[in-house]
């Protein structure tokens, strides 16, 4: 791939539960859709705080306690 930076980053990547998305509504709505399958969580875009092995770490973990407080209907 080739890819060359054009400029500084507009907009960076979150821990899953601190953006302006509503996911307790989209989880409801795939549940509702009737969807029981498996939920992933990727860090592919520019994340806020780095790509350090420990941010990375830090959101990967936020993303699993997230999950599990919706899991048991928090």
């Amino acid at each position: 791939m080739n890819y060359q930076v054009a400029g500084p980053d507009l907009v960076r990547a979150v821990p899953f539960g601190e953006g302006c998305i509503d996911y307790a509504a989209f989880f409801r709505g795939l549940r509702d859709g009737g969807f029981d399958g498996v939920a992933a969580y990727e860090m592919c875009s520019p994340l806020r705080g780095g790509g350090a092995v420990e941010n990375l770490d830090r959101c990967a973990a936020q993303y699993v306690k997230c999950m599990g407080a919706k899991a048991a209907g928090a």
